[in-house]
Order: structure tokens, then sequence, then C-alpha cells
């Protein structure tokens, strides 16, 4: 427990645990700012209230859905894979406004999907296929920050065009 200067306690260890201890505590708010901030240009570019938050069900499942995966195949957070959520956060609101802003304008979701659809789906598979590189990594943060950011886009794709289409 470090609690301030101490005479007989130096080294990087000490200074990575404080550091460690530091950035897990501000995770949780960091998160939720950045939230804030993309409901806020969300708001902007939409216009609409509704629009928002059909646009954010996306990312916000997706990244429960991101951990819940993550616990269900048995693999820990540290501090590199938590690096993916600023990433996902990026990509989940992308898929989710084009989605929604293609549902708005065609009226019709046979045919939004088939025009905002492939593009999202290709978009996201190539940003996937980018993050997978890092599972060749030897170093098990840069395979924890692949396969934590793999795990989210798929899963804020997939919400993407199942469930804004039916909300």
């Amino acid at each position: 427990e470090l609690k301030g200067v101490h005479h007989d306690v130096t080294g990087l260890i000490p200074i990575w645990h404080l550091m460690l201890q530091k950035i897990v505590k501000d995770i949780p708010r960091l998160t939720v700012f950045t939230l804030l901030a993309v409901f806020l240009l969300a708001l902007f570019g939409l216009r609409t209230f509704r629009g928002t938050l059909l646009s954010l069900v996306p990312l916000v499942v997706g990244l429960l859905w991101t951990f819940g995966v993550l616990g269900v195949l048995g693999l820990d957070l540290n501090f590199i894979s938590l690096l993916a959520i600023p990433l996902i956060v990026g990509i989940g609101i992308d898929d989710g406004v084009h989605i929604y802003h293609r549902i708005a304008e065609d009226r019709d979701l046979g045919t939004a999907l088939a025009h905002a659809g492939k593009p999202v789906i290709l978009t996201t598979m190539t940003t996937g296929i980018g993050f997978a590189s890092l599972l060749l990594s030897v170093h098990r943060g840069v395979y924890s920050l692949g396969i934590t950011s793999v795990i989210g886009v798929t899963v804020c794709l997939i919400i993407s065009l199942f469930l804004v289409s039916v909300l």
C-alpha cells in the first residue's frame, strides 16, 4: 500500500503499481465521460433524442456483451486490454449511427440494410481483421488488446444489424 513518499520504497515497481491503481480507478469515470461525449456528438449530428438513444444501443449493449464474452471465455481485463474500450466506443457508435440513419432515411428496413448493411459489415470486418493481427503477438498485453477489440467490434456489429433494425 503506497500512501505517499517513503524513504525505503524506490524503483519502477512502486511507480507502476501506483500508476496502475490510478488508471484502474479512473477507467469507469473516463468511460462515462466518453459515452457522454459520444452521446452529445451523436445528438448534434442526428438532431433527435430518440435517434441518438437508438444509435447508442449497439454501443452500450456491445460493451456489456464484450465484457460478458470475455468472462465466459475466462479472459481477464488488464491494463492494455482496457485500451480497447475507446476503440470499441468509436467503432460501435459508427455502426449504430449508420444503420439508424439509413433506416430513418429510407423508411424501409430491407432497403436500409441493403444500402448500409454491406458497408458497415465491410468496414467492421476490415477493422476486426486489423485487430486480429494483434493475436499473433507473443506479448500477452498486445494479445489481450487484440482479442478484446475483435470481440468488441464483432459484438457491436451484430447488435447494430439486428437490434437497431428491430427497435
